[in-house]
């Protein structure tokens, strides 16, 4: 996929000045968060890298850091040695493209506050694009608590699937959730395929677009890595809807924007 993206971008970035392409800054946060009672006590690690936008990844919490100086270099044509920084590269190159949503969700407030809203505002959408298609199931790949508490609110029959052994052994919020590798399996029982923008940086989102578009279902991804690609997730690899949350994250207090783009042949 990010072979796709590249390709992509280089066309794109013709009609843009070179230095808009500049990388000026990278950075790496590390954070452990719980905004709320709906949530698991988050462990992860952000790359953003900074052209003239921002783009970032989210990486495992032990994630490596970065050793090469690409500061000033083009992020176009940079390649790190890591997956999770080629992506946050990529996206800051994204970041600078003008892009046209569909609709867009703004919302502020503090971190406990917003991770509701957030979930909220996806879950309703999710609710609507069910009652279109007469479904009722949805798969959640990539667990996020708030977002399946939202959904169950909603009355969505919904399980998940995650790579953390905690979640698998206990679920949350009520809701099982199974392992990864149980994927196409889930994906088949569903309705809605609802995945998180992180299985990009773990290479398992265009197996599952795979599996999904293969099996007739819906997908659609909701986005902080890489959130800059939607576009191109909608036009180029057939994703349904992207939610895209871009840099400020609902994670920080203040204001947060969620933008909602559509592949063209999409009702929703």
């Amino acid at each position: 996929m990010l072979e796709k993206l590249r390709t992509l971008a280089l066309q794109k970035s013709q009609d843009y000045p070179d230095d808009h392409f500049k990388i000026r800054g990278i950075w790496r946060m590390d954070y452990h968060c719980q905004p709320n009672q709906w949530e698991r006590d988050l462990l992860c690690g952000i790359w953003i890298v900074q052209t003239l936008g921002q783009g970032c990844c989210y990486v495992d919490y032990k994630g490596g850091y970065l050793n090469e100086d690409l500061i000033g270099q083009d992020a176009r044509y940079a390649r790190p040695q890591h997956l999770w920084a080629e992506i946050a590269l990529l996206d800051s190159v994204y970041s600078v493209f003008q892009s046209e949503p569909d609709s867009s969700f703004s919302f502020r407030g503090n971190t406990r506050d917003k991770a509701t809203l957030r979930a909220r505002f996806i879950a309703e959408l999710v609710t609507l694009e069910l009652q279109k298609i007469g479904g009722k199931k949805v798969v959640q790949i990539g667990v996020l608590g708030n977002l399946l508490q939202q959904c169950q609110e909603f009355g969505i029959d919904i399980v998940g699937t995650d790579f953390d052994p905690e979640l698998i052994r206990n679920g949350i919020n009520g809701v099982t959730v199974h392992h990864a590798d149980q994927n196409n399996q889930r994906i088949q029982e569903a309705d809605i395929v609802l995945v998180t923008g992180m299985t990009l940086a773990t290479n398992t989102l265009q197996g599952i677009i795979d599996t999904a578009q293969r099996h007739g279902k819906k997908v659609m991804l909701f986005t902080a890595t890489g959130a800059h690609f939607a576009e191109a997730y909608c036009n180029t690899f057939g994703i349904d809807v992207v939610f895209s949350e871009t840099l400020p994250h609902y994670m920080f207090q203040g204001s947060s924007t969620i933008n909602v783009f559509r592949r063209k042949t999409a009702t929703l």
